[in-house]
Formats: structure tokens, C-alpha cells, sequence
């Protein structure tokens, strides 16, 4: 599996920024083997449908310790980032000392923050996906770094604090692949970059790729926060997913930063 990206500035003249090529992941085998889940850890199940399959091929691009013991359900099978993704957004963060994600879903993402940072405060309303983050992050050795928050992240604006966001939200699942383009709004983005704004100065989204990207700068300036940078994702050279840059313009937060 490969990596690159393409940069976009709101200016006209765009710069491309095409990094190395980085191979990851391990060999996949194709035939469909019991799936874990929170509730039957290594049993069979009879009722997986075959979305779940087909992510089931890509179980160790998910997470590359899938077989020590990874726990997910069937909505983390399409959820969860690919683990050299999640590598390259943790390392995009910059060099801070707290991140916070507010989707942690089944920890893909946070295991490569907490890889990187010294404390990660991992948010999730569902407390199964909590108990299977926590599991996931033990299997990767970084569960002492993670701080687990069962609660709904849009009632946490300022009750806590971190130098960075970084997080992927719920998409609406892998419909939203049909659709043509898919507004910041209806992935509730401004309401992230509300609650955000008050948490951390520096917010990096995971999007899908048929954000309408015109639309995202217009939704930032609504919010008063800053879009410094878009970036389209390419993974095996097919353009995957967008990557949002956003500054926060609370003058406290940003003084921090």
C-alpha cells in the first residue's frame, strides 16, 4: 500500500507537494476467517454482512497486529483508518505535547498519536468502542498514555484542553461513497470546529473525499476559525480521503500554541 498527498491553497495557483512513497502493511489473505468482536472476541458470526467481508481483506492494513488480539465490530471495519494513514496525519499534528481526538471509535487513530505524543485524551459517546480502543491500544503498548472519555464530545466545549485535534467523524457510512459531493455541513463540521475552537488551537479533520471543498472554506470563516490548507489523500494512487488544516482564532488557545 502507498501514500501521497496533494496540497490545495484557497489562492488560485496551486502547489503540489508529493512526498515518499512509503510501503506498509503486510500480506492479506483472502479468505474470510472469524471475526473478533467486543462481545465474542474469537467466535464466528453467523450475522456479518458482506460489507464486513470485504473490509475483512484489509484487516491488517487496519491494524498490522490485527491477529494479537484486535478487537472491532462490524462499523469499525469501515471506519477505522488505515494504519499508515493514521501514521502519517498523527506525524502531520506537529510537535505538541497533548492530542485529542474526539471520535477515537476503536483507537486506530489514537494508538499512532499516543506513538508520538505524550498524552492523548481519547473521546468516543459509544462505551463498546471505548473498551475495544482500550484493548487495541494495549495490544500496541501505549495504553498508559491514553486518557478515555465516555461522553459526548459536542457537550465538552472547554472542559478539556490539548494542543492539537485530530480526529475522523462519522461519514454516514460507506454510502457515502455514492454520493457526488458531501458537504461540511452534513458531516456536522461546524459544530466539531465550535467545540473544537475552545479545546485546542490546531485542528486537523479526516474527511471523505468528495468534500465540497469550496464550501469548506466559507463554513471556517462562519465559525471563526482559520482553513489554513486542504489536502487530498491518495492511497495505491486512488485518491482516498481529504485532510482539513484548521486554526483556531481563539486568541487564549492560540497564545498556547
Amino acid at each position: 500500500m502507498f501514500l501521497a498527498a496533494e496540497f490545495l491553497w484557497p489562492s488560485s495557483r496551486q502547489e503540489q507537494q508529493t512526498p515518499p512513497l512509503v510501503a506498509a502493511g503486510s500480506p492479506m489473505d483472502d479468505t474470510p476467517l472469524p471475526l473478533y468482536s467486543v462481545e465474542e472476541p474469537s467466535a464466528a458470526r453467523t450475522d456479518t454482512t458482506p460489507i464486513t467481508f470485504k473490509y475483512w481483506r484489509k484487516r491488517h492494513t487496519l491494524f498490522s497486529k490485527f491477529d494479537k488480539g484486535i478487537l472491532m465490530d462490524e462499523e469499525s471495519f469501515y471506519s477505522v483508518c488505515p494504519e499508515i494513514l493514521s501514521q502519517y496525519m498523527a506525524e502531520k499534528c506537529g510537535r505538541v505535547k497533548v492530542a485529542v481526538d474526539p471520535f477515537c471509535g476503536a483507537g486506530g487513530n489514537i494508538i499512532q498519536l499516543a506513538r508520538l505524543f505524550d498524552k492523548v485524551i481519547a473521546v468516543d459517546i459509544d462505551e463498546d468502542k471505548t473498551m475495544m480502543a482500550k484493548q487495541n491500544a494495549r495490544i500496541y503498548g501505549v495504553l498508559e498514555k491514553i486518557e478515555f472519555v465516555v461522553a459526548d464530545f459536542f457537550k465538552l466545549a472547554n472542559q478539556i484542553k490539548g494542543d492539537v485535534i485530530f480526529t475522523s467523524p462519522p461519514w454516514g457510512g460507506p454510502e457515502y461513497n455514492e454520493m457526488d459531493v458531501i458537504g461540511p455541513l452534513d458531516l456536522c463540521v461546524d459544530k466539531i470546529l465550535e467545540v473544537g475552537k475552545t479545546i485546542a488551537p490546531k485542528i486537523l479533520l479526516h474527511l471523505p473525499k468528495n468534500l465540497d471543498k469550496n464550501e469548506c472554506w466559507k463554513m471556517c470563516n462562519g465559525v471563526g476559525a482559520g482553513l489554513r490548507k486542504i489536502e487530498n489523500v491518495f492511497m495505491d494512487r486512488y485518491l482516498n480521503s481529504t485532510l482539513l488544516y484548521v486554526r483556531s482564532n481563539n486568541v487564549s488557545l492560540s497564545l498556547k500554541a
